[in-house]
């Protein structure tokens, strides 16, 4: 809201990937006035530990060979570590590891840019955010009638094997909103563009007032 203030806009659109898919849909609840659209991309459940059915998740046994090598491997690490561990490396191992778990498609795991010449991307550094940051989200529930009353157009897009933030939590999130669609790409994880650049396109053309055609509505708008 401050930035929206400080840049002078009336309204704006919203993209949130991830954890950030959450948020834009809590700033639209908060301020519907101020949102024109939002797309989600890979957004965490309204509720963390909600239940899905199987076919809605993904965990790591769905990794390719070559991911489960990557995972075991950033396991041994993590297990070697010492005070004395070059935590640039360690994070070099995860990084491979995570490389795999964030893309369906095994090729595409060259498209995840090393981010450990960042300090706070390392090990030691990254456990402390996560504890504090995603040890509140998850200990949160923001009431679905919150977002049933919003009008605005939604666009959600997930992969059906995002082992990051369930598939079944982008098909609630399409479903919660009276005007939300779901575009599913399947065999995508949690980048779910690497697996399917063609969801920019779909992107573009939303935030320009289209639908992407393959976008699914759900009939309550």
């Amino acid at each position: 809201e401050a930035l929206r203030e400080h840049f002078g806009f009336e309204t704006i659109s919203l993209v949130g990937y991830s954890y950030l898919g959450l948020m834009v849909a809590l700033y639209s609840r908060d301020h519907p006035e101020r949102v024109d659209r939002i797309v989600q991309i890979a957004p965490v459940p309204r509720r963390f530990g909600t239940a899905y059915p199987d076919d809605q998740t993904a965990d790591l046994s769905t990794l390719s060979a070559e991911g489960r090598s990557a995972a075991d491997a950033w396991q041994a690490a993590v297990d070697a570590a010492t005070t004395a561990t070059n935590p640039a490396q360690l994070c070099r191992v995860q990084g491979r590891f995570l490389a795999y778990l964030l893309v369906g498609n095994p090729a595409n795991h060259t498209g995840i840019p090393d981010v450990c010449v960042y300090e706070n991307e390392h090990y030691v550094n990254q456990v402390r955010h996560l504890e504090a940051h995603f040890g509140d989200i998850q200990n949160r529930d923001f009431p679905k009638d919150g977002f049933t009353q919003l009008s605005l157009p939604v666009l959600t897009i997930h992969g059906t094997l995002d082992r990051n933030a369930p598939y079944g939590g982008g098909l609630e999130w399409a479903t919660t909103f009276a005007n939300g669609r779901l575009i599913t790409v399947a065999g995508a994880a949690h980048q779910v563009w690497l697996d399917d650049p063609s969801v920019l396109d779909d992107i573009s053309l939303f935030l320009d007032g289209t639908w992407p055609v393959r976008a699914q509505g759900f009939g309550r708008q």
